[in-house]
């Protein structure tokens, strides 16, 4: 509906796709605007994971 996922080369697309039906399950948008809220919602919440994932490997790698 709204374009191609916003991935990063690596990501795992079926991750990404499993995140956005859940979330268009949990909130069954009745119509364009709540569809636009619940895609805007999954992309969120995957860039959250994403940050959280990438500050992690930052620590990691200096701490060595």
């Amino acid at each position: 509906m709204l374009g191609h996922p916003p991935l990063l080369a690596g990501e795992d697309r079926s991750a990404y796709e499993a995140l956005h039906n859940r979330v268009f399950k949990a909130i069954a948008p009745t119509d364009i605007i709540e569809g636009i809220w619940a895609a805007d919602i999954a992309e969120l919440t995957w860039e959250a994971h994403r940050g959280r994932r990438l500050k992690a490997e930052i620590v990691d790698a200096c701490a060595h």
